[in-house]
């Protein structure tokens, strides 16, 4: 397929186990099931732990940052505006294009090391007091050397934990700053805002036809109301932030209504940012305007507050029953975590399908994912067909080479080497040894294969890759079958 996917299943806010657990299989479901191009937000990069959880992980990490080098997962360069006050006392907006992670780590770290602003990175769990720290990653990004951070004497094990984890993230952030593959456009046009989009949901007649349950949209109804109230509440400087609507809807009683309430704040968050993103391939036709993003509201509202009620994967009104600490730690070190080396292989580039200007995730879905499926278990047969090739090869080989080797016993004898067996076993192992690697030089340089060790890696891989697929295909990516969205019908 190869569109590009904003994924709302690595919003920073879905943080439990489970909701992290489904964002890594999103991801991979995406990547290596579908063919398609992940985007994140910088929001997503430094807070998702969704996406921190393979990167944290050691086994995982370098192929994150392949991912990253081949273009398969990118970061959405944005505008950064900063509001502040001018001497004639009238807010001014600062606009800074953000390019690169490591620039926009230098200006968040910055601001909070001068008191001028307080940023949160509660992704890598480094936390606004810690100056010092901020002052040495600062300087690590500044000058490309994450060696600064060997300055910092650590007085305890766990915090020398951390700043290993952040000598980690570090590099990851300067080595993705420089690959050209791993960023997406700033989109300029953009208008929707959050407050634009729930007022446009709040003051929608829904029925129960828009949901096709009665007693859904009867439940709507009520969560409408809640969030009426609070937009009236909200100043305009406080109403396009999110955590100032869950805010007041934290101090609320956790009922059906105000649970729904805050799913219906965070989706619209999810549809805001998604449609920041240059290029991004939506789940409705952003040409017949707002009608079509709220006839998809209204489908994915329901998906979600299924997920909610009867799986128990999000945590709509207790932000603190978030995976921290132990729990994270726990689950870097999961087992079932998707195995990113699989998607490192089957996203080489003769596996990589022609760009595409779809802008319709579902246009010719269906389509596609069986083009790239077939695409990728031809790749896995094929190293294992290679692999075994090889194999028949050798056998052709050693009965060719077994009178070469008679040959060179007989000389061996005439010129008297041949006093010690040992000897002999030597000499005709090293000729076998010399013979083989010329054999299997030429064939990988005719034939432009592999050559044979990494011929024979690859039944493992193979058989790897084949496992790790089939077990991808319990995870299902978000898709709204339309008869007008599937296949362009």
């Amino acid at each position: 397929m190869n569109k590009l996917v904003y994924l709302h299943e690595l919003d920073s806010v879905r943080n439990t186990k489970e909701e992290i657990r489904l964002g890594q299989e999103a991801m991979y479901h995406e990547i290596v099931m579908n063919g398609n191009r992940v985007v994140l937000t910088y929001n997503q990069f430094t807070d998702s732990k969704a996406f921190l959880c393979a990167v944290k992980n050691d086994t995982q990490y370098k192929y994150i940052l392949d991912l990253f080098k081949k273009g398969y997962i990118k970061l959405s360069n944005f505008v950064l505006k900063e509001f502040t006050i001018d001497e004639a006392g009238s807010p001014v907006v600062n606009e800074i294009d953000i390019y690169t992670p490591s620039q926009y780590f230098q200006h968040a770290l910055e601001k909070n090391i001068q008191k001028q602003q307080r940023f949160i990175f509660s992704g890598i769990e480094l936390d606004d007091s810690e100056t010092v720290l901020m002052e040495i990653m600062c300087k690590a990004l500044k000058y490309s050397n994450t060696s600064v951070f060997d300055q910092y004497t650590p007085s305890t094990q766990a915090e020398k934990e951390k700043v290993e984890e952040l000598k980690k993230y570090t590099r990851l952030l300067l080595a993705i700053s420089v690959e050209d593959l791993a960023y997406n456009p700033i989109d300029r046009e953009k208008q929707l805002t959050l407050a634009g989009l729930l007022k446009e949901i709040l003051d929608a007649t829904w029925e129960a036809a828009s949901f096709g349950d009665s007693a859904f949209a009867e439940l709507f109804s009520k969560s409408v109301g809640v969030l009426k109230e609070i937009q009236n509440t909200l100043t305009p400087q406080q109403i396009n932030a999110r955590s100032n609507w869950l805010k007041e809807l934290y101090q609320c009683d956790a009922v059906p209504e105000v649970e729904l309430a805050s799913a219906i704040v965070h989706l619209a968050y999810n549809y805001v940012v998604e449609d920041s993103i240059a290029n991004v391939a939506k789940h409705y036709d952003e040409t017949a305007g707002m009608t079509a993003l709220l006839q998809d509201f209204a489908h994915r509202i329901v998906v979600f507050w299924e997920e909610h009620t009867q799986l128990g994967l999000h945590e709509l009104h207790n932000p603190k029953n978030a995976a921290t600490g132990a729990e994270f730690q726990m689950l870097l070190k999961w087992t079932n975590l998707p195995d990113w080396e699989t998607a490192v292989r089957v996203t080489s580039n003769k596996n990589t399908l022609a760009d595409t200007t779809d802008k319709i995730y579902e246009k010719d879905y269906d389509t596609d994912k069986k083009v790239w499926r077939r695409k990728i278990w031809l790749t896995v047969l094929l190293q294992i067909a290679i692999a075994f090739g090889y194999i028949f090869l050798i056998h052709i080989f050693n009965e060719v080479t077994g009178g070469i080797q008679n040959l060179v016993a007989y000389a061996v004898g005439l010129i008297g080497l041949d006093w010690h067996p040992a000897l002999s076993v030597v000499i005709n192992l090293l000729i076998y040894t010399v013979l083989l690697g010329v054999f299997s030089s030429y064939v990988s340089k005719k034939l432009g294969l592999p050559d044979i060790l990494e011929s024979m890696d690859d039944i493992s891989h193979g058989f790897t890759d084949a496992k790790n697929i089939r077990t991808a295909r319990k995870y299902t990516s978000y898709v709204w079958k339309k008869e007008t969205n599937v296949d362009g019908e």
